[in-house]
C-alpha cells in the first residue's frame, strides 16, 4: 500500500492503515479495530441514506438490512480499506459509493429474476438522485455531533464539571431558555451564558478531534466543522 498519510499527518485511521501495512497478525486486529469503526459510526447515516433512495423504495427493501449485508460482507472483505485507502475519497462518501453499488446489484438481481418492469428498473439504474446523498450528510452529521456530545458530557462528568454540559444539553437539546435554566438551577444568566460558551467551544475542540481521526485534512476540518453545525441546527 503506498504511503498515503503522511507521519505528519497521523490520525487514529491512519495509524489503523500503518498497521495493516506492515502485515502479520496485528493487521488483522487493525482491519478489526476500522470494522467495528464503520459498524458503530456509519450504521445509522448509511441506512437513512438507502431509505431515500429510489431503488430502494422500488423493490421494497429494508434499509437497516441492506447496510447490515454491506457490513457484514462487503466491508469484510479482504482488501476492502486498502481500496479505501487508494480512492482518496473521505471515508463516508466510500461506504456511501460501496451501498449504491450494492443497491444497484440488487437492482440488476430483481430485473434478472423479470420481478418488476424492467423499463422502470432500467431508468433506476443512474446515479440516485442529490436528494439521498444531502439526507446522507445530515444523518452523518448528526451522528458526529452525537459522538462529540456524548464524549464531552462523559469527559465533563468525570472531572466533575458535570453542570456546564446539563446547562449546554437544557438549552441547545431541550429548547430551555437562560431564564428557564437560571430558575432550575438557581444561577444568574451571565453564569448561564459563561457555562454554554465553555461547554459549546469543549464540544467544538471534541468535534474537531473526532474529524481529524475521520481522516479529514487539517485544512478542512474546520470548514467541515462549521458545515457540520450548519446541517445540523437547519
Amino acid at each position: 500500500m503506498p504511503d498515503l498519510f503522511p507521519s505528519t499527518a497521523r490520525t487514529w485511521i491512519s495509524e489503523q492503515f500503518a498497521t495493516i501495512e506492515l502485515g502479520g497478525v496485528e493487521a488483522e486486529s487493525a482491519r478489526e479495530r476500522l470494522r467495528s469503526h464503520v459498524m458503530e459510526h456509519y450504521a445509522k447515516p448509511l441506512a437513512a441514506y438507502v431509505r431515500a433512495t429510489s431503488i430502494a423504495r422500488t423493490l421494497s427493501l429494508d434499509a437497516d438490512d441492506v447496510v447490515h449485508d454491506f457490513l457484514a460482507h462487503r466491508v469484510s472483505r479482504a482488501g476492502f480499506f486498502e481500496r479505501y485507502a487508494e480512492s482518496g475519497l473521505p471515508l463516508r462518501r466510500y461506504l456511501m459509493n460501496g451501498v449504491f453499488f450494492l443497491l444497484r446489484e440488487r437492482l440488476a438481481d430483481r430485473a434478472a429474476r423479470g420481478g418488476n418492469d424492467l423499463a422502470e428498473l432500467a431508468a433506476l439504474e443512474t446515479r440516485v438522485s442529490p436528494r439521498a446523498d444531502l439526507v446522507f450528510e445530515r444523518a452523518w452529521a448528526e451522528s458526529m455531533l452525537e459522538l462529540a456530545a456524548d464524549r464531552v458530557a462523559q469527559e465533563l462528568e468525570a472531572s466533575g464539571d458535570g453542570t456546564a454540559w446539563e446547562i449546554y444539553r437544557r438549552h441547545f437539546i431541550d429548547g430551555a431558555s437562560y431564564d428557564e435554566i437560571a430558575r432550575v438551577m438557581n444561577l444568574g444568566s451571565a453564569d448561564i451564558r459563561n457555562e454554554i460558551r465553555r461547554a459549546g467551544r469543549r464540544l467544538e475542540r471534541m468535534l474537531l478531534a473526532i474529524l481529524r481521526a475521520e481522516g479529514i485534512p487539517e485544512s478542512d476540518a474546520e470548514a467541515e466543522l462549521r458545515r457540520i453545525l450548519d446541517r445540523t441546527s437547519d
